[in-house]
């Protein structure tokens, strides 16, 4: 086996990564979608990235922009721009799609935050006393 078939089947996880990810998100807000694909593709070739999971990770943290979409523990809170809609739990596709057509293209890459019709957001509270309950808290 060559050396160049053994380095290109080794791939590099991205947590080792995040730091120079972290440096291009600065430039990814301005960015357009082909150019913000075309980096990732290099990013990925030239760090020897094949895992598909991986892969998603790094286009999520360039593409998304605003909220962060995970918390990672209990004592964080959940801030940061988003496009809110408000759609109906029984007809979700079609009120859905309503709703994301009246959102400007310029806004299209903040994280979305959904409500359903008639519910009360408790999603923090839920996150955090599941977080403790499970011993992540």
């Amino acid at each position: 086996m060559t050396e160049d078939v053994a380095r290109s089947s080794v791939s590099t996880p991205i947590e080792e990564l995040i730091p120079e990810i972290d440096m291009q998100l600065n430039d990814a807000v301005t960015e357009t979608l082909d150019s913000i694909i075309d980096s990732s593709i290099h990013f990925c070739r030239t760090n020897n990235i094949h895992d598909p999971v991986e892969i998603l990770r790094l286009l999520q943290k360039k593409i998304v922009t605003g909220r962060k979409l995970d918390l990672e523990n209990s004592e964080e809170t959940i801030d940061g721009d988003t496009n809110i809609i408000f759609i109906n739990r029984d007809d979700i596709l079609n009120t859905g799609f309503d709703e994301i057509q009246q959102i400007s293209r310029d806004n299209l890459r903040k994280t979305l935050e959904v409500q359903f019709y008639g519910e009360v957001r408790t999603y923090n509270l839920v996150v955090r006393s599941t977080m403790k309950w499970s011993g992540y808290g």
